[in-house]
């Protein structure tokens, strides 16, 4: 614009073309067309300074219109085809021209993207979403950083329930070489948050010094700028593969803005105006981007590919473990008065002395972990599906185990040990066993520790003389000292709650009072 002004000052001063042209450098038939332009648009001698600029202005704007060949302009007429398309796509978010021209590209329609973009400005300049934006450059050495977020990219079909759902992309970028992994997942839960972390440090071969990432649940529990709480999960994968962990501040995104410009990426070209058949589909994709198109474009902030970058930052990355890592998962829980805390649906014991406390549950892939005021109390194995019990019977109290552990089997046993005519009462009892009576044989067997076993001996074989196997009346035999005395002596103490025995006279006799009774 100076040049072309400058050449008009001059000629308005009465200088010859030719003097104009060997002063500016310029060819003659430049300088003449330029003064053809300026004249066809009103420019003449003894003008006004604010209709010069005007002039100017307008021969700048018509002099370096860009010209398009036939076979552009062919090209672009072909675009009319793709304009229900083009209007769809402007409408989906994160949209881009670019991305619109990756995706004209690969319909088979070979076009520049500037001529795409004369294009869509000029038919859907009212669709067109333009803003302003700017961004901070932050610098980190090599293997110094990576970043990390989620991002929701909408709905995808899930092949094990038929059903859509909403799917994230997980992106992790290294902010040295904007090397990227990508994976997408159903769920933003702890344990995928971990097990795509897993993925990404397999991608790149090492570990970050330092995750930058987003304050999300399953990251960090509360977040504050000075003294975040790390998920516990989280915190044992960090020390496990030994990062950092750098919560960024609340709602200041631009802090990991490396990360976010990728997810912002990846939206735009791995989601962008395509469809994928299910999630493996589009991990798949996603993973031949991250390593051969991506990675392999200039990034105008380093001026060299984030491949070329990860070269030299690669063998700084902490190895690997040669362990694999046991995703867990905490959680807090009461120990309900039947001794027993619920984890997953699944129920495990714990002493009654914990009974109402609250206490945190670590539960990893084979076992879970019981922890209270930051100490591990119970541990067991972990149960598969819902609804299933891990007790450890030494958790009851002692009244509890004495009759847990004593099967109708182990009663017996020790009956033997007083005696063959304890050991007939009590099999007779157990003929039709029920807790009821495993209680109540249990309460026979427990007299020899007041009375002796010699005593209970004589009170049993009383009670089978009198065929009566009652509690009652085998301890009152005990407490009143008549079990040693002969069957003419023993006043016989009968205290039965076995009904089989309630009728004291033969049935006959009922039956012959019941004739009377309905004959009169």
């Amino acid at each position: 614009m100076i040049e072309i002004s400058e050449i008009l000052y001059r000629w308005n001063k009465g200088m010859r073309i030719k003097g104009i042209a060997k002063s500016l450098g310029y060819a003659r038939n430049s300088v003449k067309s330029i003064i053809k332009q300026a004249e066809a648009l009103g420019l003449r001698f003894g003008f006004i300074h604010d209709q010069f600029d005007q002039i100017v202005l307008k021969l700048q704007a018509a002099r370096y219109l860009p010209k398009v060949s036939a076979q552009s302009q062919s090209k672009v007429s072909m675009l009319t085809a793709y304009d229900e398309r083009i209007a769809t796509w402007l409408n989906q978010k994160s949209m881009t021209l670019r991305q619109i021209h990756r995706l004209i590209t690969e319909s088979g329609l070979s076009i520049g993207e500037t001529s795409l973009r004369r294009y869509v400005y000029a038919k859907f300049q009212s669709q067109l979403k333009l803003g302003k934006n700017y961004t901070v450059p932050l610098f980190t050495a090599p293997a110094e950083e990576a970043q990390v977020d989620y991002g929701y990219v909408g709905l995808m079909l899930d092949r094990a329930t038929g059903n859509l759902r909403k799917t994230y992309a997980f992106v992790m970028t290294m902010a040295y070489s904007r090397y990227r992994y990508v994976e997408f997942s159903f769920k933003q839960d702890v344990k995928s948050w971990v097990e795509c972390h897993i993925n990404a440090f397999r991608f790149f071969g090492g570990v970050p010094k330092r995750i930058l990432l987003d304050n999300l649940k399953a990251g960090v529990i509360k977040a504050d700028i000075y003294d975040p709480t790390i998920n516990k999960t989280y915190a044992e994968f960090e020390h496990f593969f030994n990062f950092v962990v750098d919560p960024a501040k609340v709602r200041t995104p631009e802090h990991k803005g490396k990360v976010e410009r990728s997810v912002l990426i990846v939206k735009q070209q791995l989601i962008a105006g395509r469809q994928y058949e299910d999630l493996i589909t589009a991990n798949e994709k996603a993973l031949d981007w991250c390593q051969n198109i991506i990675a392999k474009k200039i990034t105008r902030t380093t001026g060299k590919t984030p491949a070329e970058l990860f070269t030299e930052e690669q063998p700084l990355l902490t190895k690997l473990p040669e362990k694999s890592f046991d995703i867990s998962k905490w959680v807090m829980a009461k120990c309900h008065r039947d001794h027993h805390i619920v984890f997953e649906g699944n129920f495990y014991s714990l002493p009654t002395s914990y009974i109402n406390y609250e206490v945190a549950v670590r539960g990893g892939f084979r076992t879970v972990e019981i922890y209270y005021d930051n100490k591990l109390i119970k541990t067991h194995l972990k149960l598969e599906g819902r609804g299933q019990w891990q007790t450890d019977h030494d958790d009851y109290p002692e009244a509890v185990l004495r009759f847990l552990k004593k099967t109708p089997e182990k009663c017996l046993a020790e009956a033997k040990m007083v005696g063959e005519a304890t050991a007939e009462v009590i099999k007779i009892i157990l003929l039709r066993p029920s807790k009821q009576k495993l209680r109540k044989v249990q309460a026979i067997i427990r007299l020899q520790d007041k009375y002796s076993k010699e005593r209970l001996e004589n009170a049993c074989l009383k009670s089978l003389m009198y065929e009566n196997y009652c509690y009652a009346t085998i301890r009152n035999m005990l407490v009143k000292n008549i079990e040693q005395l002969t069957v003419e002596e023993s006043p016989m103490v009968h205290y039965s709650s076995d009904y089989s025995e309630a009728y004291v006279r033969p049935a006959n006799q009922y039956t012959s009072s019941m004739e009377a009774h309905n004959g009169r």
